[in-house]
């Protein structure tokens, strides 16, 4: 009972200490002589996926200053924007969708919940708005021939196959026979994962095991896990209010330590959790970014800032797992916005963003990374990682670096 009592009160203060944005507030104005440009971010700055929401719009706004050398001015158009609290629900973010186009925005970005992106990426061709999602990683968002994708949505993070690269990597080529269990939520981020596992696990018996996310008590849900008798399990979780009871049920039921775990390294705020109840272990953890990870000139920028603003967020000053998507989002949009302007109004037409958008290579925060023409995928690093406790605080530490780590082009 301690260690829950303690780990939920690190847990709690981490997520406060995150940066809270309004649900609808303008964060510019247009200097003279210049034209607007109208761009929305639609993220999840409140419930369970708030310190996710949070570390993406702290990125954007950060990457817009620095890549605009402060100006929020790009080719001689004013950057306008709106942010939107969607609370990770798609009705809410739909609304704000249509808000935002009635408003005259051509740029649309964001969204953390793979449910959301969902209902918003048929909505950005419906209105020919450029539509950059963020860290949602439902693969169906951009892949090739879905119903969902189309030439107006990108993305600016990772999508579910990519996650799965550092485990393959890890657990090896010889799965012939191996069973794996999927241990996810049972929504449209679960169900990708479940539905890309096979592709990346050839030869394994993958078994999902879908489970409500919102419960008190997990322990039900884990008996039937270790019943199951996997000789993997893969835990993909999102929702920050009910990880560690989840993550407790499977310590209490001797899922941990008994079984190998692979899992995604998720927000700072839960390191205490993972370090105390899985640590390192039998466990793989696999990371589209860690704070540190980035050793470029973009990344040591972000954090020189970061330490400056937030000096008592030590270790890592509000730099979190989804900064990058929020950083790249704003090169995507001074990349698309630095494309020919229209001579009677000023602006960059959408097709013109898309044009400049496909195919492009640049270096992100993270690396290497490349806008896949065929289907806007986003090819840029992950990470195998593990944690280290150091004094009073755990560590995310490189294991190894997969560069230019592609999800297959369906």
């Amino acid at each position: 009972m301690l260690v829950r009592k303690t780990l939920r009160n690190v847990l709690a203060l981490g997520v406060s200490a995150a940066l809270v944005f309004a649900g609808s507030t303008a964060a510019t104005a247009a200097p003279k002589n210049v034209c607007c440009v109208e761009v929305s971010v639609i993220s999840s700055t409140s419930g369970g996926l708030k310190p996710f929401g949070d570390a993406y719009v702290a990125g954007l706004e950060w990457g817009l200053k620095h890549f605009t050398k402060g100006t929020m001015v790009v080719n001689g158009q004013a950057i306008v924007l709106t942010k939107y609290d969607d609370g990770g629900l798609p009705d809410t973010a739909t609304t704000h969708f249509k808000t935002a186009v009635g408003k005259g925005s051509k740029i649309v970005v964001g969204t953390i919940s793979s449910g959301v992106a969902l209902s918003l990426a048929p909505l950005a061709a419906q209105n020919k708005v450029l539509y950059i999602s963020g860290p949602a990683k439902q693969f169906l968002i951009t892949q090739r021939g879905s119903q969902f994708s189309n030439k107006y949505t990108f993305r600016s993070g990772v999508q579910t196959e990519q996650d799965l690269i550092p485990i393959k990597g890890a657990l090896g080529n010889n799965l012939v026979g191996k069973r794996i269990v999927l241990f996810v939520e049972d929504n449209a981020f679960g169900d990708a994962y479940i539905a890309a596992a096979p592709k990346i696990f050839p030869g394994a018996i993958v078994v999902g095991q879908k489970v409500t996310g919102t419960q008190a008590d997990y322990t039900a849900d884990v008996l039937r896990l270790r019943q199951s008798n996997p000789n993997t399990v893969f835990v993909a979780w999102s929702n920050t209010a009910t990880s560690l009871a989840m993550w407790t049920a499977m310590r209490q039921q001797g899922v941990l330590g008994q079984t190998p775990i692979v899992t995604g390294l998720a927000q700072t705020s839960a390191y205490p959790i993972f370090g105390q109840l899985l640590g390192s272990e039998n466990v793989i953890y696999s990371s589209s970014y860690f704070p540190g990870a980035s050793t470029n000139a973009i990344g040591k920028a972000l954090r020189a800032d970061y330490q400056k603003a937030n000096p008592t967020l030590a270790p890592f000053y509000g730099e979190d797992l989804f900064t990058p998507d929020g950083v790249t989002a704003a090169q995507m949009i001074v990349q698309a916005l630095s494309q020919k302007a229209d001579k009677k109004t000023g602006v960059t037409s959408v097709d013109a963003m898309i044009a400049g958008l496909e195919g492009w290579k640049f270096t992100s925060m993270k690396g290497i990374s490349q806008i896949r023409k065929e289907d806007h995928a986003l090819i840029q690093p992950m990470y195998q990682s593990r944690l280290v406790r150091e004094g009073a605080n755990f560590i995310p530490k490189l294991v190894k670096l997969y560069p230019n780590a592609a999800p297959p082009l369906n």
